[in-house]
């Protein structure tokens, strides 16, 4: 039938069929997809993220706003957001009001105002900045010495279509989350230099960090440090790849420990792991044996010393009956 046909001037990306043709910021139209960011100022992290098929940012303020408060509180309440005259709408307007009704003070408060043709959306703080033609250098200045979520900012940007871009960022889950993983920094892998087994340090967080986000492949979702101190890196709805077979269902955990049974685990690190623990089990509804070690995930050998373990971490030192007694009731 003639009314069955594509029309003469419909467009099909093969490559990403979920991007949409936007409006682009410097003229004309591109095929690309719109994403959101909020980084937190002072770590430079970003703390929640979206990828929408919709070139209006308007909309996507109230989304945004929610995934801040869905966060951990181990990480911190946010204080003060700041975004530009893109996020401006009445709409957003009546959705501060409405928040601001039914969440207490100490919780995320939205002001957003227009006066002399400019747009702030404001939070918590007495001090209130324009957001017209803000500037990294501005912000940072503003938000200097504040907590590591106190102060973010709310920003978009346009996405190029791209299929291996996708997979090279890592994909939305697509499978429920089930499992916790807990794992150590330290732990034996092969020398590439000599192809003999070697034990790796367990280094610092800042160290682990760095290297773990700069992997194309490998990832986690918190680090803990010795002294209790909580990073974030992959958000928990992202898949991180970080345990065989299982990355897909599961969140993890990367606690700075050399794993091999003899380094200790102080009781600051301990806490701020059962805090987390807390947090996760309330909101994902994950059962006891729902939190495993990744020495009980994956049982395969060094390549370059059949008689070793691949993975022994977090190691015999880490009192795991005892944390999970502290998340749960004991049996």
């Amino acid at each position: 039938m003639e009314g069955s046909r594509p029309q003469a001037r419909r467009q099909v990306n093969l490559a990403d069929e979920k991007s949409r043709i936007m409006k682009a910021a410097g003229g004309g139209f591109e095929q690309c997809n719109n994403a959101q960011a909020v980084v937190a100022f002072g770590s430079k992290r970003v703390v929640a993220q979206d990828v929408v098929q919709e070139a209006n940012d308007k909309r996507q303020a109230e989304p945004m706003v929610k995934a801040l408060c869905a966060l951990p509180e181990l990480l911190g309440k946010p204080e003060t957001l700041l975004a530009d005259n893109g996020y401006f709408s009445e709409a957003n307007r009546a959705f501060r009001k409405n928040r601001a009704r039914h969440r207490p003070a100490s919780a995320l408060e939205r002001r957003t105002e227009r006066r002399n043709g400019q747009s702030r959306i404001i939070h918590s703080g007495k001090t209130s900045v324009p957001m017209t033609a803000l500037t990294e250098s501005r912000a940072a200045r503003y938000m200097r010495g504040k907590a590591t979520l106190a102060g973010l900012l709310l920003a978009a940007l346009t996405v190029a279509a791209s299929d291996a871009e996708a997979r090279r960022t890592g994909g939305i889950r697509r499978q429920a989350i089930d499992l916790v993983v807990i794992h150590s920094t330290g732990g034996p892998t092969c020398d590439a230099r000599t192809g003999k087994p070697i034990w790796v340090a367990a280094g610092t967080l800042e160290e682990n960090m760095r290297q773990i986000e700069a992997d194309p492949k490998l990832g986690i979702h918190y680090m803990i440090d010795r002294d209790g101190i909580l990073r974030a890196s992959v958000p928990e709805d992202q898949v991180a790849h970080h345990v065989f077979r299982v990355s897909g269902r599961s969140i993890a955990i990367e606690l700075i420990n050399e794993g091999d049974g003899l380094d200790p685990f102080p009781e600051a690190q301990l806490a701020s792991l059962v805090n987390l623990l807390r947090d996760i089990r309330q909101r994902r509804g994950i059962p006891r044996d729902g939190i495993r070690r990744h020495s009980d995930l994956d049982h395969a050998l060094l390549p370059c010393d059949r008689t070793q373990r691949r993975k022994a971490d977090p190691g015999a030192a880490f009192p795991y009956e005892s944390i999970l007694d502290r998340v749960f009731q004991p049996r």
